[in-house]
């Protein structure tokens, strides 16, 4: 074999010191007004979610994946009392479940959590005066960007 005379590849260089700052960073907190306006917004965003949500498709979800899409819809609109009481009466409701494969004792849950919801996102569209889920499609994607 022949010996290579290419050269040793270099070490690569440090980086420069980064020069200390003038003034020490100073945090500073939001102001009261400030605050009071972030809440407010963040209140109207999750009414608007809250509106957004339709009631077919959150029966679906509920019917087909028992819990897991009522819980993202709560996580989603902070309104939990729907999915709390469908899975309340899905948990008792469960011993039903041997008697007809889950098929029929499955319903009740996803109703009650349905029509729970389905009242809460009735009362914020009235709010924020709309009629249907998609003009608060339409509201979230143009106010909150």
């Amino acid at each position: 074999m022949t010996e290579s005379t290419a050269p040793a590849p270099s070490a690569p260089t440090p980086p420069e010191p980064v020069a200390s700052p003038s003034e020490p960073a100073v945090a500073t907190l939001p102001t009261n007004s400030e605050y009071l306006a972030y809440e407010a917004r963040q209140q109207e965003l999750t009414d608007v979610e809250t509106a957004r949500v339709r009631g077919w498709a959150y029966f679906a979800g509920a019917y087909l994946t028992g819990p897991i899409w009522p819980c993202v819809i709560a996580s989603r609109t902070k309104c939990w009392t729907p999915f709390w009481a469908g899975l309340g009466l899905g948990i008792i409701s469960l011993p039903f479940a041997l008697l007809d494969a889950t098929l029929i004792s499955s319903l009740p849950a996803a109703g009650l959590g349905t029509y729970l919801m389905a009242e809460k996102s009735k009362d914020k569209r009235r709010k924020l005066n709309i009629v249907t889920p998609e003009q608060a499609d339409v509201l979230k994607f143009n106010n909150f960007k």
